[in-house]
């Protein structure tokens, strides 16, 4: 029964465990496919005056994608009444890396259109000002919103939903829109904050590239270089903090199983009195005796974190191959929960199982060495 209650809480933490990566996982591989890997802005908001050669050449030529302009603002979309807040990227949309995003991205769209300078907007940002493509929204620049001279009103500016996109990130779909870095530029006027944006073959060398970049820019200069991760932070420092609590959570499950192993193997000791104060007699030591013990709760937790093993990764198998885990309904963007199951956190499940039943043996095992076979015998 120990070893079975051992096993039953390393599946479980395992699949837990799993989830969560699975959920990282996707999520990282949606914002890589939505943002640029690597952004360089300046802290004044001026222009960036970086050669694209030399970026490449402090990245490496055999990392980099794409290299291209972009500037970044906010504005308010009206349509038909319903108004809406949105942050707006000038970007270059004929550049290897950026048009190759906004192409997987787009719905009910063929292709984006060679100079369009229409807007792409977010699919539930259109939801909620009820703007389909080829509807013409009005858009208002923080600069105009700013009380003018007279009492005039702002100034709004005419522009056409030209196609709607989709990146399966809700934060991203209802906040982000897209147009030319050139219109951006002129739209914003003076108000939004240029710079650099680098794609990379492997978005998860981002930190490694973006370390380079630091280390051959001036480190007392304006410049500043912040790649993905660093730009979402919070909500991978969220997931991470997440993941460590479920950990502890779940290894309760082997906490109580060890406690299981306590009362057993103090039965044991009960039990065996007799045995243990003939071996003492017979020139057992009390480290010895001790150890019988110990090793007691090293192969239960040992034997059972096999099995448990073995048992969460064909139960996580089973749920990727039949989709047991569904999501109802729109609440995700993905039909069943990701899972990916990865030999660190097997390796720190084992350790941690078979340490927890360890110290859950160390205490009878103490017990057991202190006996007086003298005492023992005598009382037989």
């Amino acid at each position: 029964m120990s070893v079975a209650g051992v096993a039953a809480g390393v599946m479980l933490l395992l699949v837990v465990m799993a989830v969560l990566n699975g959920l990282a996982d996707d999520l990282k591989a949606r914002i890589t496919k939505t943002e640029s890997h690597i952004r360089i802005t300046r802290d004044d908001g001026l222009p960036v005056e970086m050669d694209p050669a030399s970026i490449i050449a402090l990245c490496r030529p055999d990392r980099v994608t794409g290299i291209a302009r972009f500037v970044q603002g906010e504005l308010l979309i009206i349509h038909h009444g319903r108004t809406a807040g949105a942050v707006l990227y000038g970007v270059d949309m004929e550049s290897p890396g950026r048009g190759e995003q906004l192409h997987s991205m787009l719905e009910k769209a063929r292709g984006l259109d060679s100079g369009s300078h229409g807007l792409i907007l977010g699919g539930l940002l259109a939801q909620r000002i009820w703007a389909i493509p080829g509807d013409t929204v009005l858009i208002a620049t923080p600069k105009e919103l700013m009380p003018r001279p007279g009492g005039r009103p702002p100034r709004l500016i005419r522009r056409v939903v030209d196609r709607t996109f989709s990146s399966g990130l809700p934060d991203f779909d209802t906040s982000l829109a897209f147009l030319p870095v050139d219109e951006a530029t002129l739209l914003l006027e003076g108000q939004a904050t240029p710079g650099v944006e680098v794609w990379l073959r492997d978005p998860a060398q981002a930190p490694l590239v973006a370390r380079a970049l630091k280390a051959g820019i001036d480190p007392s200069g304006p410049l500043r270089v912040r790649h993905w991760g660093e730009l979402n932070r919070s909500l991978f420092d969220a997931l991470r903090i997440e993941k460590l609590a479920m950990f502890a959570v779940m290894a309760l499950v082997i906490l109580i199983a060890g406690f299981n192993i306590t009362g057993g193997i103090l039965r044991n000791v009960v039990a065996r009195r007799a045995e243990i104060a003939m071996l003492m007699t017979m020139g057992c030591t009390r480290t010895m005796i001790m150890g019988v013990f110990v090793l007691e709760g090293v192969l239960i937790g040992a034997v059972g974190a096999i099995l448990g093993s073995g048992a969460g990764m064909g139960l996580g198998a089973a749920i990727e191959r039949f989709g047991i885990l569904r999501i109802p309904g729109d609440l995700m963007p993905f039909d069943a929960l990701p899972l990916a199951m990865r030999m660190g956190d097997l390796a720190w499940v084992v350790f941690a199982t078979v340490l927890i039943t360890t110290v859950s043996a160390a205490y009878p095992a103490y017990r057991a060495s202190r006996m007086d076979p003298v005492a023992i015998l005598r009382d037989l």
